[in-house]
């Protein structure tokens, strides 16, 4: 299922979102143009790199995406090797040095070039883990047990929001030390600088240099391409945006905290054989949109929103294979059709994701009210660092990526290069309550083990 094996950038392209297989990785031998070069067109008049409105607007207020990779077989000359990988990484994409600050003329948002006094991007961070450190056997046990004891080592870089008033930085990579031969590292990115697949594109970049493989770089210009895909009304951009994102906001502000819980994902061949049995008038349904439709079979809500990587062939035509930054986008719809219905979730998100509600039909109250259920699915995205002699033990989000918004949010990927998990924010009596009615559900997800 995963792969570490470097590739070319002729023949590889962008991988899709939506389906189960994760790409090779890729590693480019042959010298090209490092990012954020002085012909850059994103690059503003004092210099600055330039973020784009859509993503000032949508982004400021997200956590940083961070992940936490435990790994067996650790050792010191792997340590040094990460060391030197991480220096050459920010210095082929020197965006990941950079702090937030006003764009030009005090709007907006831009990205200026600084040095760090504290958490230099080009330095990895080294912090000493718990002595007695001793993970469960059980996938799910070891996600939690993950989250709770190395979550609290990953330093938190904040939102954009907060970035811009602390200067901190954007990018940064810890070495969590454990005993008897294990380490986990942390890679931390904030969301201003880029998507899930950059994210995880910058891990394969650590990859390959610790591997002893040359990186392929990622291209950080602007492209003149519009993301506008649905070409909504004005009525409907106000809706999914200036009443949404406040909404959601005073969600985060008086709303609880939620608690982040994990659920094993079942094996492959059950997966396959309930693709084949829910494709209905679609052309296929993927591995994602079988776990998509049983996710939200146990939410209540009126809306839904399924990420898509705009990178996919046909979704943004003149887009780059290899440019870095936001290039996904959620494809909004209502919950009920979704829920066990695999094959109306791939209709939706064909190229290009189809527009579902018509001019002027956004709804009102379920964005007032952001009555929204939020299902991202990295699965085809997610890179580890595997050195000769080393495995991935388990793989997980910081909590923040879950329990940080008062809404149902599930983010479903790899907590090994074996094993697909589905880390959510349900009460587990609402889970259990919802699954008992679900008809997709109980064929996904194999029951949490009490």
């Amino acid at each position: 299922m995963m792969g570490n094996s470097c590739t070319s950038a002729r023949s590889a392209k962008a991988p899709p979102q939506d389906t189960m297989e994760a790409p090779l990785s890729r590693c480019e031998t042959k010298e090209e143009p490092t990012a954020w070069c002085p012909s850059s067109n994103r690059l503003n008049k004092k210099g600055n790199y330039s973020v784009p409105e859509t993503d000032a607007e949508s982004h400021a207020m997200a956590p940083s995406t961070t992940t936490i990779t435990l790994i067996d077989g650790w050792t010191t000359t792997h340590t040094e090797k990460l060391r030197a990988a991480v220096k050459d990484v920010v210095a082929a994409n020197p965006i990941l040095s950079g702090k937030v600050v006003a764009g030009e003329g005090g709007k907006g948002l831009a990205i200026a070039r600084t040095e760090h006094k504290t958490l230099d991007p080009a330095t990895l961070n080294v912090v000493a883990g718990p002595s007695d450190f001793e993970p469960p056997a059980d996938i799910v046990a070891r996600c939690n047990y993950c989250q709770d004891v190395l979550g609290p080592l990953a330093p938190n870089l904040g939102s954009p929001t907060q970035q811009k008033s602390s200067g901190g930085p954007l990018f940064n990579v810890t070495l969590i030390e454990l005993p008897g031969h294990r380490a986990a590292y942390s890679v931390s990115l904030s969301r201003i600088v880029g998507d899930g697949w950059t994210y995880y594109a910058l891990i394969d970049q650590l990859n390959c240099l610790i591997n002893g493989k040359a990186l392929e770089p990622l291209t950080w210009d602007e492209p003149n391409v519009s993301k506008e895909v649905d070409h909504w009304s004005d009525r409907d951009k106000f809706r999914t945006s200036k009443l949404m994102i406040p909404a959601a906001i005073s969600k985060m502000v008086t709303g609880a905290r939620r608690t982040s819980q994990f659920i094993e994902i079942v094996d492959h061949e059950v997966i396959s054989v309930l693709k084949s049995a829910s494709r209905g008038d679609a052309a296929f349904v993927s591995t994602n949109d079988v776990v998509t439709a049983a996710v939200y079979e146990t939410y209540r809500n009126n809306l839904a929103m399924t990420y898509c990587n705009l990178r996919s062939e046909g979704r943004l035509p003149g887009l780059q294979p290899r440019i870095g930054g936001n290039y996904d986008r959620p494809v909004l719809h209502p919950r009920a059709p979704a829920a066990g219905n695999p094959d109306f979730i791939r209709n939706k998100i064909i190229p290009p994701p189809h527009v579902f509600f018509g001019k002027n039909e956004i709804p009102f109250w379920p964005m007032a009210k952001c009555d929204i259920g939020f299902v991202n699915n990295i699965t085809s995205l997610t890179k580890f660092i595997v050195t000769p002699n080393t495995t991935v033990s388990c793989h997980v989000g910081h909590r923040d990526l879950v329990e940080i918004f008062p809404l149902n949010v599930t983010i479903i990927g790899h907590a090994n290069p074996t094993t697909l998990i589905c880390n959510h924010n349900i009460k587990p009596a609402d889970l259990k309550a919802a699954a008992r009615s679900a008809k997709l559900f109980p064929k996904v997800f194999k029951p949490p083990t009490e």
